[in-house]
């Protein structure tokens, strides 16, 4: 088991070293592998990201590309929200699957399914990381999710003041109010 570690810190400090960052940030690395992947063709080993070679496999793709190494911090002031904007996603499966529909749509993204150890939380930010959108746009609409469909009614929570659009299958909050973060866990199907 040392002989791993010492293998996986090995080919972090590669990276850092190509970045020039001592300090390693998992959501970067995410938003790295798949801003090589997608947007510079760099044909990654879907089993790597987010799993224990990712970093590796991101340091062998970027060897080749000496230019865009040096406009990497230039991108993530582009792609990348600050961390207290996406404060809200919680490690909750039932928020998961209702917020992934929602990303899926604002963004129209789909990651690949091949993406196996992309899950959950990391999933759903890698999502909003990767939309190439302005990043102000990104701020505002990655904070508030709109509902549509036929047959929708309004009505005002009396607990907040917050517009809801209800619909058949639960509500979805609507961008009358916009979403604050203390009202951000409500979503169809949570328990309170």
């Amino acid at each position: 088991m040392e002989i791993n570690n010492r293998a996986r810190n090995k080919d972090a400090d590669r990276l850092s070293e190509l970045l020039q960052e001592p300090h390693q940030n998992h959501r970067h690395d995410i938003w790295l592998w798949l801003f090589l992947n997608y947007y510079r063709e760099a044909r990654l080993d879907l089993r790597t990201c987010n799993g224990l070679t990712m970093r590796d496999e991101i340091a062998r793709a970027l060897r080749s590309q000496r230019f865009f190494q040096s406009r990497i911090p230039r991108q993530k002031d582009r792609f990348l929200l600050p961390n207290e904007k996406l404060d809200w996603i919680e490690e909750d499966e039932r928020q998961h699957r209702w917020l992934i529909r929602e990303i899926e749509q604002m963004t129209d993204l789909r990651l690949h399914r091949g993406l196996v150890h992309l899950t959950g939380r990391d999933r759903l930010i890698a999502m909003v990381d990767l939309w190439d959108v302005d990043i102000a746009e990104k701020a505002s609409r990655s904070m508030t999710f709109t509902g549509t469909g036929v047959g929708t009614r309004r009505r005002t929570s009396s607990s907040s003041g917050l517009l809801i659009k209800r619909r058949a299958k639960g509500a979805v909050l609507a961008p009358g109010n916009g979403l604050r973060r203390s009202i951000c866990h409500r979503y169809p199907g949570k328990r309170q």
